[in-house]
């Protein structure tokens, strides 16, 4: 798990007192609380199968009951997904230009594609 502070991508769910449980020590008004679950990898990102379940950027806090919350940071979810956008434009382009008959003429002879769209952008060209 991260120290307090720490922003990572995980899952995060609404405290839920069958699920998390609660006795004497546990924070008061911890009803309003997303809790934290677990760090995540962009390569392992799951489909969130359940409503209560989101995966989020968020800040990590310690409560006073020792749970670990999440505070939302939607900031850098909307400069990823503004990011993510700009790369969709350019792989939606390559794909277009792939479908020309040049290009597909070019890939029949040579077992490629044409050198200014032979790569296709991915997540891992994002500049954030």
């Amino acid at each position: 798990m991260s120290d307090q502070n720490d922003i990572v991508l995980g899952e995060c769910m609404l405290w839920n007192e069958k699920t998390h449980g609660k006795d004497k020590d546990s924070t008061k008004n911890i009803d309003t609380h997303w809790i934290f679950h677990n760090d995540l990898e962009v390569e392992e990102l799951p489909n969130p199968s359940f409503p209560w379940l989101r995966i989020e950027i968020a800040r990590l806090n310690y409560l006073e009951g020792n749970e670990c919350s999440a505070i939302f940071k939607t900031y850098w979810l909307k400069i990823v997904q503004r990011e993510w956008k700009r790369i969709y434009k350019m792989r939606c382009q390559v794909k277009r230009e792939r479908n020309t008959p040049k290009s597909i003429i070019y890939f029949e002879r040579h077992g490629k594609w044409p050198p200014q769209i032979n790569y296709l952008p991915s997540i891992k060209d994002m500049r954030v």
